[in-house]
């Protein structure tokens, strides 16, 4: 299997994906849980495939397990891949989005999501170093 085959498969479900995420972005958040290595992509492009809808959708739709969901997946990644500035990149996107989802009042948010909001903004500082890998 060549790299070309690979990343237009890649490119292929990922519009899919994101014209699912326009028109139903409930549909979309299913369409990446069924997501599985089809022997052109494997474990890890399926995952990051899967995390991205689930924290996009999931932000769009207020699906809060979702969003976590994606983020679980993407921590996973995290840990296998430090180096990955997109795995960091996408993490610390969908930090922002449960943050961002909790409905509580000033000061009460800001306490709850304190170590969230510190963890995405170092990982949006480690994207500036120009040994990370995008």
């Amino acid at each position: 299997m060549g790299k070309e085959e690979i990343l237009r498969r890649f490119s292929d479900i990922n519009n899919e994906l994101n014209t699912m995420i326009d028109r139903n972005p409930r549909a979309a958040i299913e369409r990446a849980r069924s997501l599985v290595s089809d022997g052109i992509l494997d474990q890890i492009n399926i995952d990051m495939l899967k995390a991205g809808v689930l924290i996009d959708a999931g932000f769009i739709t207020k699906d809060s397990p979702a969003v976590d969901e994606g983020i679980a997946i993407l921590e996973k990644l995290f840990v296998k891949m430090p180096e990955s500035g997109m795995i960091g990149y996408n993490l610390a996107n969908g930090l922002s989005a449960k943050a961002k989802l909790l409905t509580y009042r000033y000061p009460d948010w800001y306490c709850l999501t304190s170590d969230s909001r510190r963890r995405e903004r170092f990982l949006y500082q480690l994207l500036r170093d120009p040994a990370w890998i995008y």
